[in-house]
Formats: C-alpha cells, sequence, structure tokens
C-alpha cells in the first residue's frame, strides 16, 4: 500500500497543470504556430492576384497622391485602405519588397489570432478550454495558409475576434453597456470596415444587440443618469465606427462622385457564363482608348431586378458551392463535428453573450450574392467555428474521462494532441509532394517577371489579364480587353503598352486568343522574350510589342 508521501506526490505531478500560468502553456501553441506557418512560407506559391493589383496602386496613391490608375483612368483604387497600408508600411522593413511586407503582416496577424481566440474562448468557457483553442488555432490548416497569403484574411479575423470578445463581455455584464466597451467594439468594426466593407452588416448586427441591452438593463446602483444617459454607449460605438469608416468612404465619395460601401460590381458578376462576363467588364469603348465599364454603372438593386431571375440562380449555385466544398475547405469534417458537440455542451452563466456572438454569422447570408472564388471569403468564420470546436474537445474528452478512468485534464489534452495532428496530416503531406516535386504555382510568372526586369528594366506597360508579370516586373498593368486583336492593338499603342502577357488562363478567358499561346501563329513584327512551360502542362509567352531593330524571334 502506497505511503501517505508518495500519494501526495502523485497528486502533486497530476496536478501541476493547475498550477501553470496559462501564458506559459500559450507560449509553445504560439512558437507551434510560427513554426507551421514559416513551413507553409517556404511552399507558398506566388502573390494572389488581388494583391498583386491592389498593392502597387496604393503605393502609387501614397507616393503619387492619385487615386487613379494612369494606365487605365477610368480605373480608381477603391481597394480598402488598411491591409495595403500596413503592409506598404512592412515593406521597408524588407527593402521595399511589397510581397514580403504583406505576408508578414498576414503573418504577425495570424499568430496574433491564436492569441485572441484564446481570450474569447476562456470568456466562453475557461482557460482549459481556451487553451485548446489556441492550439487548434496554431494547427487549423486554412489559417496556416491565410497566414501566409497576401489577403487581409487574418487581419479581418483577429479584429472580428476582439469585437467578439468584447461583445460578449458586454452581455455578460449586468446593467446597462458600458461606454468604454461599446467605443472599442465601434473602433474594431470601423478598422475591420477598412479591410472589408462587409463589416457594416457585423456593426448593424451589433448595433441592435447593444440597443437591445439598453433597453432591458438597469441603472446602476446609486446612480443618477439623466434620460439621455442610456443611449451614450449607442452613441459612442456609431461615433467610433464612423471616426475610423466615415473618412474612407468620403474619400471614395468625393474620388468617384458615388457612394460605395463594397465591391458591388462582384454582386453583377457570376449571373452570365465566365466568357459573358469577360465581355462586360472588359469591354472597350468605341474608339479604342479606353475600357467602356465594369457592367457595375447605376443603382445596384435596380441591376439586380432587372436580373432577378439569373440573380437567384447565382444565389442558389453559390449556396451549392459553400456547402459542397468551401466549408470542408474552411475546416475539415472532423472539426464541424467538434462543433456539433461543442453547440450542444453547456455553459455557465446567461446565454445572452453566446447567442450574441454567434449571430455575427448574419453575413453568410449575403455572401452568395458575391463571387466565390476563395475560400478565404469565409475565414472570418474560423474564431467562431474554433470556440465551438473546442467546447467540443472538452466536451467529449470530459465523457472520455468519465469512462476511461483518468483525469479530465489528460482526456481533454490528449484528445487535443490526436485533433491537431489530424488537421495538420493532409497540408504535411501537401509540402512533402512539393518538396519532392520542387513546384511551386506561379513560379513562372514569377521567373518571367523578374527577367522582365533584369533585361529591360522597370515602369514597362505590361498587358495582361492576371497581374502577376507585371507585379514581379516592377512594371504598371494594363488590362488585357475583351477585343479583337486590331481593337486590342489599338488600345495598347494608346496606352504605350511595351509587353503582352498570354498563358493558359488568359487563353480560357478570352479563347479568340488561345492561338497566340504558340509563337509560330503571332504576328512577325512582335518579338518573344519570355517562353516556359510549367510542370503541370500550361505555358506562358511573353511578347515584346515594339522590339527594337535587329530584336527579332
Amino acid at each position: 500500500m502506497p505511503s501517505h508521501s508518495s500519494t501526495s506526490s502523485l497528486y502533486r505531478a497530476r496536478h501541476w497543470v493547475a498550477r501553470v500560468p496559462a501564458w506559459v502553456l500559450l507560449v509553445p501553441a504560439l512558437t507551434l504556430a510560427l513554426i507551421l506557418r514559416y513551413c507553409e512560407w517556404q511552399h507558398a506559391g506566388i502573390i494572389n492576384t488581388d494583391a498583386a493589383a491592389f498593392l502597387p496602386a496604393w503605393k502609387r496613391l501614397l507616393g503619387e497622391g492619385t487615386w487613379q490608375n494612369a494606365a487605365q483612368p477610368s480605373r480608381y483604387t477603391t481597394w480598402p485602405p488598411l491591409y495595403p497600408m500596413l503592409s506598404i508600411g512592412a515593406s521597408h522593413l524588407w527593402g521595399g519588397n511589397l510581397e514580403l511586407g504583406a505576408r508578414s503582416v498576414a503573418l504577425l496577424f495570424g499568430l496574433g489570432l491564436v492569441i485572441a481566440t484564446y481570450e474569447l474562448v476562456c470568456c466562453v468557457r475557461g482557460t482549459m478550454c481556451g487553451l485548446v483553442a489556441a492550439y487548434l488555432t496554431a494547427f487549423c490548416p486554412s489559417l496556416v495558409k491565410f497566414s501566409v497569403m497576401a489577403y487581409p484574411t487574418t487581419l479581418y479575423a483577429l479584429l472580428f475576434t476582439i469585437a467578439c470578445i468584447v461583445l460578449y463581455k458586454t452581455m455578460q455584464s449586468t446593467g446597462r453597456p458600458s461606454s468604454h466597451r461599446t467605443a472599442l467594439l465601434g473602433a474594431c468594426l470601423g478598422l475591420a470596415f477598412l479591410c472589408r466593407p462587409g463589416a457594416v452588416m457585423l456593426f448593424a448586427v451589433t448595433l441592435a444587440w447593444l440597443i437591445w441591452k439598453t433597453l432591458r438593463g438597469e441603472r446602476s446602483p446609486g446612480s443618477h443618469q439623466s434620460r439621455a444617459a442610456p443611449w451614450l454607449p449607442i452613441l459612442a460605438a456609431l461615433g467610433a465606427f464612423a471616426i475610423f469608416s466615415g473618412p474612407y468612404v468620403i474619400a471614395i465619395r468625393i474620388q468617384t462622385g458615388r457612394w460605395i460601401l463594397s465591391k458591388s460590381g462582384n454582386v453583377r458578376i457570376g449571373l452570365q457564363t465566365a466568357q459573358a462576363d469577360e465581355k462586360v467588364r472588359w469591354s472597350l469603348n468605341a474608339d479604342h482608348t479606353d475600357l467602356a465599364g465594369t457592367g457595375s454603372e447605376g443603382p445596384l438593386l435596380s441591376f439586380i431586378w432587372a436580373h432577378r431571375g439569373e440573380f437567384v440562380r447565382k444565389i442558389g449555385r453559390n449556396m451549392s458551392i459553400i456547402l459542397r466544398r468551401r466549408l470542408t475547405e474552411l475546416a475539415p469534417v472532423a472539426l464541424w463535428v467538434l462543433v456539433g458537440a461543442g453547440v450542444i455542451a453547456r455553459t455557465e452563466g446567461p446565454p445572452s453573450g453566446l447567442l450574441a456572438i454567434a449571430s455575427l454569422i448574419a453575413p453568410l447570408f449575403i455572401i452568395p450574392a458575391f463571387v466565390i472564388d476563395h475560400v478565404r471569403m469565409l475565414g472570418w468564420l474560423l474564431p467562431l467555428i474554433l470556440l465551438f470546436a473546442s467546447m467540443g474537445v472538452c466536451q467529449v474528452g470530459e465523457r472520455l474521462a468519465a469512462s476511461v478512468a483518468i483525469g479530465p485534464r489528460a482526456a481533454v489534452a490528449s484528445l487535443t494532441v490526436a485533433v491537431a495532428l489530424g488537421l495538420m496530416l493532409p497540408l504535411t503531406v501537401d509540402w512533402v509532394s512539393q518538396s519532392r516535386t520542387g513546384h511551386k504555382f506561379g513560379a513562372q510568372y514569377e521567373a518571367a517577371g523578374r527577367l522582365l526586369r533584369s533585361r529591360f528594366g522597370s515602369g514597362h506597360r505590361i498587358m495582361a489579364r492576371k497581374a502577376w508579370v507585371p507585379f514581379y516586373a516592377g512594371a504598371e498593368t494594363v488590362q488585357l480587353p475583351y477585343a479583337s486583336l486590331d481593337a486590342m492593338l489599338d488600345y495598347a499603342r494608346h496606352k504605350h503598352v511595351r509587353f503582352l502577357v498570354m498563358d493558359g488562363i488568359t487563353a480560357g478567358l478570352r479563347p479568340h486568343f488561345a492561338y497566340l499561346l504558340n509563337p509560330e501563329n503571332a504576328p512577325a513584327s512582335w518579338a518573344v522574350v519570355y517562353y516556359a512551360r510549367s510542370p503541370t502542362g500550361g505555358h506562358i509567352v511573353i511578347y515584346d510589342l515594339a522590339p527594337k531593330p535587329g530584336r527579332g524571334r
């Protein structure tokens, strides 16, 4: 029979975790998150197409003070400013490299999301469950990818998570809301608006909860509030949101002459076939001197009503895409199972706080009206998914402990390790496969752009459907129009275009130019300055439209 001293030692050994500060256990989660994201960075492809366009545009705006694209005056820099400005600032730490600046900003906020998700779950379910959420966030494969992607997904998700924390604490508190908290809430969502204008809907839902809380709340004991005082928190939230979002909205109004909260063109796109959309968005005007328009002029609601049949079908298609593909790309099926377990898990305290943050999924119901071209559009949902998934891990772990006769903490920790490793397994297989083949998506575009820069210098205008080559060449992008060859050449001459990029993607969107993928079919006056085939069978060819004498093909 064991002595009392040995029993006490065993008890202390089992429960040492309970006495360790939470931040000590959080540090390994952050370290692992950084290691995994570094590995993904090493295997990531080229910069995404949006960043290749909006980063140079915002750099030009900050440097020259012009909102307009000199090569295409009808195109304005209406991309939300917060992420591009942070990326341009961070690029100075990398010698002016915009791509490294943009990726490092995404990485920084991706790591911050580990801490923010931990804090959110601690508020709802306690420290142990918060640590589970931190490790799930560190190992979540989609978040690993988003954290090295030149896109504001992690920044938006972090601001959303902080807003969820503040809203939860506000709803769980007694009495009426605090003005300090509601101002912080408005500021977070105002900054989120500067990442994605869809945050205005998050703010509307949040404001509804604050009004409900104000109407139901009672004055604090001994307070002498005036009749107007209960509404000060609402005004604080509105004021903070307006302070951060207002200047951008006003600036867009001044530059475009319209009130624009979002890229309404994305609502109009997708009502027809891809080629029909391309023709509407990128056709030329009558004299071939500029693009005719994006198809997004006029009131949006009038456009939707005029195309209501196509619009309903588009929503149906996008809902099918979300349910069949995007949700499983966002989180593996096993994580969704744990989410289900977390939804039915019991929580302490009134349910209003959890209901309030759960209701912030409301924008999900308008996303099908837009173009669902990438799972990153749903990335802001991950903090809520991981909240309920971590609650599910704790729920399953506690039941497992009761049936296997082990401690609840040990059961939850073991289950967390198993789930985390399972989450990363497919991504690890991809890394091994890429390391063996040496293939990275889009490597030929980067090589082509850098070759053009080394041979011809920067500052040229390059016509392309995607902005990858111009971005790496340090050149200005001129969009390849949907037009005949003669009209395209007229447009190129008017815009002083030097190079033309043709590739498999362009051939799919401009099928009448597909023959130009074979240099033998190109006009004799063009010179081929780059030609390469990718390991997947596609290829890219770049033409010099105005070669110097003697520089033939």
